[in-house]
């Protein structure tokens, strides 16, 4: 799961556009039609752009990153 620094959660995080973790139930799955946790928020607007997702070897976290895989390449650089 994705961690967030001193923050103990029992399931995966996803993080929000505003900074904070959300934590979300164990073995709950991304849901149907989201590549990670964090995409989850992504029509919410409330996402958090994934910086590894458009890197060469893409995230290696897949399902359990708590960052968003939907939003463009340039978002991390638009925020």
């Amino acid at each position: 799961s994705a961690e967030a620094p001193g923050l103990e959660a029992p399931g995966p995080l996803a993080k929000t556009r505003a900074g904070s973790f959300m934590g979300l139930p164990p073995g709950l799955r991304a849901p149907p039609g989201t590549p990670s946790h964090g995409s989850a928020l992504h029509r919410l607007g409330q996402c958090w752009p994934c910086a590894n997702f458009w890197k060469q070897g893409g995230c290696t976290l897949g399902e359990e990153c708590g960052y968003c895989h939907l939003c463009p390449q340039n978002e991390i650089k638009m925020r």
